[in-house]
């Protein structure tokens, strides 16, 4: 691609742009400075959103910087996004989120958030679906945050699903596996567990270790050989730092499935689950993908309380 651009092809400066500037992109490196430098090659031509591509690029070694960098950076993606860059709205919803460089507001994410999703964006659908669920910034909505979930796997259906970056492929999963538990759990769906079961299926399917841990929890065979290796990735979940494998862990040895039954084993790994939940609180909200997964896990947290014997 870069011998197109070195004989005058500026459509494929931007997309060496935009491929220099993404992380995991198969076979190309991260490489801020060269994205730069093709990025402004396709912005000065007038190639369609290489400006947001330069905001973005901006904005991201800004971070360091004197106030001022960072302000002008902060405002050159709100123009991006004004203007109708998907990227653009998806990072300044993000910058919303955190209040990085602008006034935290949930609303205000949410409503840039909405936008880009409407582009088909599925982080920013998934993202939105988080704060639909949470009530953060809109009213809770399990309904709603159901849509914008189905919304993210759409886009594995669409005509360029074969141009879905890794960041996105990680939150359609992402997506899958919360649409499996809200039918599991009746959330904003009728209780289904055929559908649950075939959500979860998808998103195991795409790597997901939740996924694969709720289709042996509650889709597997009742054997006790069975029980005793879910217990095994639970526990091995557990030891990774997973409040959902501690939850889990927790609640088998409450109820003797798997393990011998221990009441004071099931309430320490219980309270092991809420320090991890509030110590986790803050990456949390910084975290691209997982800005949604706090408030699941705490209504995972209450209903286990309730759950296990005192």
């Amino acid at each position: 691609m870069e011998k197109a651009v070195a004989q005058g092809c500026v459509q494929s400066a931007g997309i060496l742009s935009k491929l220099l500037c993404n992380v995991g992109t198969p076979g190309v490196p991260q490489d801020l400075p060269r994205a730069l430098k093709y990025a402004t090659m396709a912005a000065a031509a007038g190639v369609e959103d290489a400006s947001a591509t330069v905001a973005l690029i901006q904005l991201n070694t800004s971070k360091g910087q004197g106030p001022k960098d960072q302000v002008q950076a902060v405002l050159s993606v709100l123009k991006a996004a004004t203007e109708g860059s998907m990227e653009a709205q998806l990072q300044i919803g993000k910058l919303f989120a955190q209040g990085e460089g602008v006034k935290q507001s949930w609303a205000r994410a949410a409503q840039w958030w909405e936008k880009a999703a409407l582009q088909e964006d599925p982080t920013a659908a998934g993202l939105l679906a988080g704060l639909f669920m949470d009530g953060k910034g809109v009213g809770q909505d399990c309904a709603a945050a159901v849509k914008w979930w189905l919304a993210a796997d759409s886009r594995l259906h669409s005509p360029v699903a074969r141009l879905i970056s890794e960041r996105d492929k990680d939150s359609i999963v992402s997506a899958q596996c919360y649409l499996g538990m809200a039918y599991g759990n009746g959330a904003g769906v009728p209780r289904d567990s055929a559908k649950a079961l075939e959500w979860y299926t998808k998103a195991a399917a795409g790597g997901s270790d939740e996924a694969k841990l709720q289709i042996a929890q509650h889709f597997g065979k009742d054997s006790e050989t069975d029980q005793k290796r879910l217990v095994e990735m639970h526990r091995a979940a557990a030891n990774r730092g997973d409040p959902h494998g501690m939850l889990n862990l927790a609640n088998a040895y409450a109820h003797g499935n798997g393990v011998a039954q221990d009441q004071s084993l099931a309430v320490s790994w219980l309270h092991k689950t809420a320090a991890q939940v509030v110590a986790a609180a803050k990456p949390w909200l910084k975290s691209q993908r997982s800005l949604h997964l706090p408030a699941w896990s705490l209504i995972t947290l209450q209903t286990s309380y309730n759950y296990i014997p005192s």
